[in-house]
């Protein structure tokens, strides 16, 4: 039983039933959700027999308050939840007490009442949730919920050695996102075009300028090259401290942050962790590891390593061997592509500052380049893996890399003189070409698949361009149609209202000045203001919602210039939008004003 400071008794119903509570749970550091339902039969305070009932909460030394409920004795809180962190045994140890005030704005907020619960009087579990009645001293009931959860961390240990956990809206959690995206769409430029063009980049950034068929300079003497490794590195190292910082970034549940450490923990890992883990492997310093001899994979360290266990008298299988996994390394950075899928998400953040439509037609255009791009560097990476197994010699008859010897010159590979070209720009745009119209379907050279990987290839390409092209074409409308939905909402209203003027037959002048009126009605915001779909918003949201749609009226007005938030609201509240047209007479001298006329 709950008994409030006059003896009184107050009804509680316990929701669920579980264990008794041990000591190591009372000794737990953990959180104390306390949910303010509602209130009933409050005192009135104001002039009008109602309140405007808000509510303080103190558990220990900390303090919370609820928002403000305007003109009720019955006041209804939707997702009012306070957090009280500490040891479990502590906080039900203290009692709970709840205040309720009635809010005014020209003197001292009045006292409503108030109530202590003791709640060291219950047993008090993990997750054991209870509805609480509870009489206050002068008059009236508050229903809350109490909902105790420990932490799974041991003490909170996790927050004692890590940086406190962010909000996903905090300031820098916001421009961390930033960040990642430039990075993300870094990788997803950098890590196709390394791996199908990685021997031709090495012939543009180790030869002379002015001799581009020049001798090669070894890449760990490649100043472009080492800038340009250890810039891959640098982005890997950021990816790292990203997957930490995930660990400690908070989400919302239910109304309420969730910022356990266990809790936060287990939903990451959950999510996205295998994939970001994947696509985060430094494999530049596993080459360097794995290969002392030959850190940055130069293919000629390779060769020159082959011609001498040849010229020895040895095998040069081992060396083979290592070229082959070299090439194999280049396509095992196609895991860093798996960060790609974060862009959309990414992408909702800035909703908030660019038109929806613009971003929804960007974001066809951006899958459209990257699709080129990306079925580009596919076509080059299979041509270069295949002419390097020929030349190899190592390519068994029955592999399906393997050309067959009555097919002819392979019309699929780039052409002689292309692979030969010592421009990485020329090399680089003839595969976007083709990767364009294979994503396009126009296919705008000769495509004549000669190896099984080939014709897989090909197929697969031309598939999802068919796919891709009527996803664009189907979305394309609609994102076009966003980009002035307000065009769009107001533009059947006129349509109608045109149908029924010819229709009645209303003279062409008066049908003129009709028109004319509807087309400033619907290009204003009262159009706007009159539909009701912000009626299922919680007050605090309404109240902020009307402040951010009238802070014209309030910085052009100085009557408002001094009135507090809630005294704009109340005011706000009982305005009327009026239209008038060219001419009409508002007032005159001798007229009693009956209304105020802001104009804007």
């Amino acid at each position: 039983m709950l008994k409030d400071v006059r003896g009184r008794i107050a009804e509680y119903a316990e929701r669920s039933v579980r264990k008794q509570p041990t000591i190591a749970d009372l000794e737990a550091e953990g959180t104390l959700y306390v949910q303010l339902l509602k209130a009933t039969n409050l005192l009135a305070a104001d002039a009008n027999g109602l309140s405007d009932p808000y509510c303080k909460l103190m558990l220990g030394d900390q303090k919370q308050r609820s928002r403000k409920l305007y003109k009720t004795l019955e006041p209804v809180w939707n997702n009012e939840v306070f957090a009280f962190a500490g040891c479990l045994g502590q906080l039900v140890a203290e009692p709970l007490q709840l205040t309720m005030y009635d809010f005014d704005i020209l003197s001292s907020d009045d006292k409503l009442g108030e109530v202590q619960i003791e709640l060291a009087d219950h047993t008090y579990c993990n997750e054991i949730r209870r509805d609480l009645t509870a009489c206050l001293d002068t008059q009236g009931e508050v229903y809350i919920q109490v909902i105790p959860e420990k932490f799974q961390t041991l003490k909170g240990c996790c927050a004692s050695m890590c940086f406190p956990v962010i909000r996903p809206e905090s300031r820098f959690r916001s421009g961390w996102n930033v960040a990642l995206a430039f990075f993300i769409l870094y990788c997803g430029i950098a890590v196709p075009l390394e791996i199908a063009f990685e021997p031709d980049m090495v012939k543009a950034f180790c030869t002379v300028p002015h001799d581009p068929y020049g001798p090669l300079t070894l890449r760990h003497e490649c100043l472009p090259y080492l800038l340009w490794f250890w810039l891959n590195f640098f982005v890997d190292i950021f990816f790292i401290i990203d997957i930490v910082i995930n660990f400690r970034t908070g989400y919302m549940h239910e109304g309420h942050f969730v910022n356990d450490d266990w809790m936060v923990m287990s939903a990451y890992l959950k999510e996205s962790f295998i994939m970001d883990v994947a696509s985060t492997i430094p494999l530049g310093i596993i080459q360097m590891l794995a290969s002392p001899d030959n850190p940055y994979g130069d293919e000629q360290i390779t060769q020159m390593q082959i011609a001498a266990e040849q010229a020895a008298g040895g095998s040069s299988e081992n060396s083979a061997q290592t070229a082959r996994m070299l090439r194999l390394l280049r396509l095992a950075k196609l895991t860093k592509l798996a960060r790609m899928r974060k862009l959309a998400k990414l992408a909702e953040s800035f909703e908030e500052y660019i038109n929806p439509g613009v971003l929804a037609v960007s974001k066809l255009v951006f899958i459209s380049l990257f699709c080129c791009h990306l079925f580009g560097c596919l076509w080059w990476m299979i041509s270069d893996l295949e002419i390097a197994e020929e030349l190899a010699g190592t390519m068994s008859p029955d592999s399906w890399f393997s050309t067959p010897y009555t097919s002819g010159p392979n019309e699929w590979h780039p052409p002689h003189w292309l692979k030969n070209e010592a421009s990485l720009t020329m090399k680089y745009m003839h595969a976007f070409f083709w990767g364009a119209g294979m994503v396009t379907s126009l296919v705008p050279r000769e495509v004549d698949p000669t190896t099984v990987v080939e014709y897989i290839v090909t197929c697969a390409v031309m598939f999802f361009g068919l796919m891709l092209n009527a996803y664009v074409i189907s979305s394309l409308s609609q994102a076009m149609a966003a980009m002035n939905a307000k065009a769009e909402f107001t533009g059947k209203q006129m349509e109608s209202i045109k149908s029924y003027l010819t229709i009645k037959q209303v003279p062409k002048a008066l049908k003129g000045r009709i028109m004319e009126y509807y087309h400033y009605l619907f290009g204003s915001n009262m159009a706007l203001e009159n539909l009701d779909l912000f009626r299922q918003l919680p007050p605090a949201l309404v109240m902020q919602l009307n402040l951010a749609t009238n802070r014209r009226l309030a910085m052009n007005c100085a009557f408002f210039h001094k009135v507090s938030n809630e005294s704009l609201v109340e005011l706000l509240g009982h305005f009327t939008a009026v239209v008038f047209i060219p001419s009409q007479q508002i007032a005159r001298q001798v007229i009693t004003f009956d209304a105020c006329n802001h104009v804007l």
